[in-house]
Parts: structure tokens; C-alpha cells; sequence
């Protein structure tokens, strides 16, 4: 058998979803498990020769495809070279995207209110999702018609067109058709609006357990280095932070709209998808203080050895990095309840704490945030250090070698040694100054009968003495360190 007609047929089965690092998805050859679920990623610019990684999300076999190293029966296809390679992004197109962004928004958008297309205003409110929350931040429904957006850029838009297969929107697929992309069709789509304009589109299939999808390409070099819901900070010193998932972002927003909360969410697309910026960004834009709310779920044990769950573990690089930037960060660890205990994958999501416990609940999980030092230190310490995550504190673990006080010269010594007799004299004479002619409250650190103060007490008697109105004498108690 042809070693490269193998390989080729491999990656014509499959789905290019990421230009950049040359991923492809398509069925597992191990557990046929989906169509999705097997990722092959190629060599950036080589693409077209082992050898290869591969993992299946199913089964987790994974590896390195070599030349000959598999067994795939060739498929009649187009051979890979005569594909035509879509140009990748560049920040001079960046305004070019973005008002094809706009336009694609708009469009969907249209669908979602459509009358005669209920099914994904009904799979919104299955997530919590109200149409008013729909109309505010201009979600809307791709029709499940690779040609449909196709013909509409073409009408609206025809000078935007050279631009659309780099900002994600459009591909040539196999028999050489410019279609709109897969990850669209029939899809949700969720605008990211920062700064007044639609930097990003995310897509999420209707269904239950589907996943949101990016569109293809870098997100930087398409201009997409916003969080979702940036535009709903507004004038707020403090924001709330989560990850993975739109849903995560718009039911806790909703209930901030509605005044049942009372800091804005704001979101980014997998849990390690938060750019070291971002705390930058913050400040610039007047935030004082970031609440991380990543999901829960139980700490996972390897080998009989319990670790850290990989939420708790991005959530201190996070909010070491934030802190860094200047931000006071506090962490929001979401109750793990017996209905969540109960799931295949047990894990509590944010939306899903608002929505079936309440958003007062929340806000009171809100109110009672630890700060990322206190966060740090009620964790296990042999937990982090198996994380490999240092203390968040920049307080010295060891003291600082001692150094001599160097002593005063002779001549700055006083002319004359105070006695005794004297000082005993002068504490006398304050105590009696102040009772007497003295402003505020003068508090005694000895109480009668500690065997100290004596010279104090004298004064004071000659206070009783010479006033016949005295006021309040306050006593603190003995009471060691």
C-alpha cells in the first residue's frame, strides 16, 4: 500500500480547525466514538507529511503517527496539495474582520428573532437564557446552510469577501465550494462586544452537551484578546472572573442587569485560555479588584496520591498573575452539592449555582471570598508543592542576617544623667498636668494594687485633691502579650 496515500487519506477524513498549529479532528480509529474526538495535529506549514501527534478524547490513545506506522484503507479524495491553503490572519486585517464580525452577528441575529425558528430561543431558555438577554447581547442562530452566509456577504459586503476565510467565517471544502464553516452550521452564535465593536464569534451547537467552538485561526492575530462581557464592566471596581462557556457568563450578568448581583461576570474561553494581559487591561480600564469563580468538582487521586483539581490549580496561576498586575484578587470556590455529586462527571458550573440556588446565594459566596494569600494558605501544603505552585506572598521566608547598631558618639550623649528621684518626680508632675489641664483621656496601664505605678497614683491623688469635680479615670486590665 502507498505510504502517502495512507496519510493523506487520513487527513482527508478529517477537519482542519486550527490553521495555526495544523489540528485536525475527525473519528477515532481505536473507539469510533465520534466524529470530533480524534485530534491530529500536523507540523505548522508541513502539514502534508508525518510525523504526526494524535489523542482521542474517548479512549486517550494517543502517540506519534509515523509514515508507516497505521493501517487506513485509502479513500478516493482530493490529494491534500491541490486544497487550496487559506491565507493566515494579520493584524492589518484586524478592522476587516471585525466588520465582517458585525455583519455575520447581525445576520444571525436576525434568525434567532425569527418567529418561524423557535427551537434556539428554546435551547437558550433551557440554559437560563431569557430572549432579553438574547436581544442585549445580540446572540443569534447560523442556519444550517453552508451556502447561506456565503450569499449574504456576497450581496452586502463583496469588497469584505477576500477577508472572510482569514477572520474563520468561510472555507473551501473538499470539492473546491467556498461554504460557510462547520463549526457554524446550525450553531448559537455568541459576538464578543468590547470597546463598541465585535471582536469575536463563538458558536455552540443546539443539543444537550454541546461545546462552544472558536472560529478558526489565532484569536490574537484576529484581534480577539477581549473577554466576553467586557463591554459590561462599565464604571464597576470590581468584576467577577470565569472560564469556559458563554452560558457561565450571561446567566450571572443577567442577574447583575436585574440588580440581583452586584459585580458584572466577564469570561474566557477554556480554563487556561486567560492572557497574561489581562490584569493590565483591568487596571487600565479602572478595576480594582477581580473575583475568580472557576468550577468545582472533586480533587482528582492518582495512584492512591490525591493532587489539586485542574480548577484549583489555574485559578492561583491566574490570580497570581492578576495580582501581579496590581489587582486585589479573591477566589470564589462554588459549593459541591449532592445533585452535583451525583452527575457521571461531578462538577459545579457558575450559571448552574445561580440559577438553581439563586442569586442572592451567590452574592453571599460573593461577599464571603477569601483573598489569594488566605485562599493559598487554608489549601494543603503538600497539595501545592505537588502542583508546583509557590506561595503567593512576598513576605521573606528567612530572616535577614543581623547587623550591628552602630553606637552614639560621646558628644552626642546628654550633659547631665537623669536621676532617679527625678524621674519619679516628673511622672508625678504629668500625670497631675494632664488631669488637670490636659485634653482627650489619659489611660493607666496599671491598675491599683500591680505593685507598679506609684508615682502615677501620687499624681493622681493631687488631681482628686485640686479638683472637686474630677472626671472618668480609665484602667485597662492585665492581660499577658
Amino acid at each position: 500500500m502507498d505510504v502517502d496515500a495512507c496519510t493523506t487519506s487520513l487527513l482527508q477524513g478529517m477537519r482542519l480547525v486550527n490553521r495555526r498549529t495544523g489540528e485536525y479532528t475527525g473519528a477515532c480509529p481505536h473507539c469510533k466514538a465520534g466524529t470530533n474526538r480524534y485530534h491530529v495535529w500536523t507540523e505548522p506549514g508541513v502539514g502534508d507529511r508525518p510525523p504526526w501527534r494524535s489523542w482521542c478524547r474517548s479512549c486517550g490513545a494517543s502517540g506519534v503517527i509515523q509514515a508507516a506506522s497505521h493501517d487506513y484503507a485509502p479513500v478516493p479524495a482530493r490529494p491534500i496539495d491541490a486544497l487550496p491553503r487559506p491565507a493566515d490572519p494579520c493584524a492589518a486585517h484586524i478592522p476587516f474582520y471585525r466588520q465582517l464580525y458585525e455583519l455575520t452577528a447581525l445576520w444571525a441575529h436576525g434568525w434567532l428573532m425569527d418567529a418561524a425558528n423557535p427551537d434556539p430561543l428554546a435551547s437558550l431558555a433551557q440554559r437560563g437564557v431569557s430572549q432579553a438577554t438574547a436581544v442585549r447581547h445580540l446572540l443569534g442562530y447560523a442556519l444550517d446552510d453552508g451556502q447561506s452566509l456565503v450569499r449574504y456577504l456576497s450581496e452586502y459586503a463583496p469588497h469584505l469577501m477576500p477577508y472572510a476565510q482569514e477572520a474563520g467565517l468561510l472555507v473551501v471544502d473538499r470539492q473546491g465550494i467556498l461554504r460557510m464553516h462547520w463549526n457554524l452550521c446550525g450553531a448559537i452564535l455568541f459576538p464578543t462586544i468590547a470597546e463598541g465593536e465585535i471582536t469575536d464569534l463563538r458558536a455552540r451547537k443546539l443539543g444537550v452537551g454541546t461545546k462552544a467552538r472558536s472560529l478558526a485561526g489565532s484569536p490574537r492575530e484576529r484581534g480577539a484578546i477581549y473577554p466576553f462581557g467586557w463591554d459590561a464592566i462599565g464604571d464597576t471596581d470590581t468584576v467577577m472572573l470565569t472560564e469556559s462557556g458563554e452560558f457561565k457568563t450571561l446567566v450571572p450578568l443577567a442577574a447583575y442587569h436585574a440588580g440581583d448581583l452586584s459585580i458584572p461576570t466577564i469570561g474566557y474561553p477554556g480554563i487556561n485560555g486567560m492572557p497574561p494581559t489581562l490584569g493590565r487591561a483591568l487596571v487600565a480600564k479602572g478595576v480594582r479588584c477581580v473575583i475568580i469563580a472557576y468550577d468545582s468538582q472533586p480533587r482528582p487521586v492518582r495512584d492512591g496520591v490525591m493532587h489539586l483539581a485542574p480548577e484549583e490549580i489555574w485559578t492561583l496561576k491566574h490570580g497570581m498573575l492578576l495580582r501581579d498586575a496590581g489587582l486585589e484578587v479573591r477566589m470564589l470556590r462554588l459549593p459541591l452539592s449532592r445533585a452535583d455529586l451525583a452527575k457521571p462527571h461531578p462538577k459545579s458550573d457558575l450559571d448552574d449555582v445561580c440559577l438553581r440556588h439563586g442569586p442572592h446565594q451567590l452574592q453571599q459566596l460573593i461577599d464571603d471570598a477569601p483573598l489569594l494569600n488566605d485562599y493559598y494558605h487554608s489549601l494543603p501544603r503538600s497539595l501545592c508543592d505537588a502542583a508546583r505552585i509557590p506561595p503567593p506572598s512576598t513576605y521573606p521566608t528567612r530572616r535577614a542576617r543581623p547587623h550591628r547598631i552602630p553606637t552614639p558618639s560621646p558628644s552626642a550623649a546628654p550633659a547631665e544623667r537623669l536621676t532617679l528621684h527625678q524621674a519619679r518626680a516628673d511622672i508625678c508632675q504629668q500625670v497631675a498636668q494632664h488631669a488637670q489641664h490636659g485634653q482627650g483621656m489619659l489611660v493607666l496601664a496599671h491598675p491599683p494594687g500591680a505593685g507598679k505605678g506609684f508615682n502615677t497614683m501620687t499624681g493622681l491623688h493631687e488631681y482628686l485633691r485640686a479638683d472637686p469635680d474630677p472626671s472618668f479615670i480609665v484602667w485597662t486590665a492585665i492581660r499577658k502579650a
